[in-house]
């Protein structure tokens, strides 16, 4: 998403001036998020927060997606914020969950199956992304289905089960 605002706020009508403040919106949100997401992993299960912090990015591309319909300022900056408050969430509390269910022990060999295959996503994502806008001429569709993405990983760690005691990962 990240890489596409510009281009996509630019190609729903919107001027590349406020395409970018947006991107400064999106990372006033991003910041502002890593305290309040902190203060959550104390008191909540990080499970349900990485599910919050993921419907809330999602909810943020969905209202940028919104903004291309009613053209609304208003709704892209609002788009803009939700999606870097949501994303800022996905560093702390993935190193939380990742430390929680896989212990020091484990961590390293899981994160060094696990990295190159994150990485494979997160560089074939945007090149996806612009390969359908150059096919369709839009960034919606592209841009909703990145929003599903998010919806499904929130269901999909929402529904995974708590990990054992730590002490029973090492036998």
């Amino acid at each position: 998403v990240a890489m596409h605002a510009i281009p996509f706020a630019s190609s729903i009508g919107f001027s590349r001036a406020l395409a970018a403040t947006g991107m400064s919106i999106n990372g006033i949100g991003n910041l502002s998020s890593k305290a309040v997401w902190g203060w959550c992993l104390q008191r909540f299960d990080a499970r349900r927060i990485a599910g919050v912090a993921l419907s809330i990015s999602a909810t943020g591309v969905l209202t940028m997606v919104l903004a291309s319909f009613t053209h609304n300022t208003i709704n892209l900056l609002i788009g803009f914020f939700l999606y870097g408050f949501g994303f800022g969430g996905t560093i702390p509390i993935s190193e939380f969950l990742w430390a929680r269910y896989f212990g020091r022990r484990n961590i390293a060999s899981v994160r060094g199956f696990g990295r190159p295959i994150a990485m494979i996503f997160g560089t074939g994502g945007p090149i996806i992304t612009g390969l359908w806008f150059d096919l369709s001429g839009a960034y919606t569709t592209a841009f909703m289905m990145l929003a599903s993405v998010y919806l499904m990983g929130a269901t999909i760690i929402n529904i995974s089960k708590d990990p054992p005691p730590l002490g029973d990962l090492t036998n």
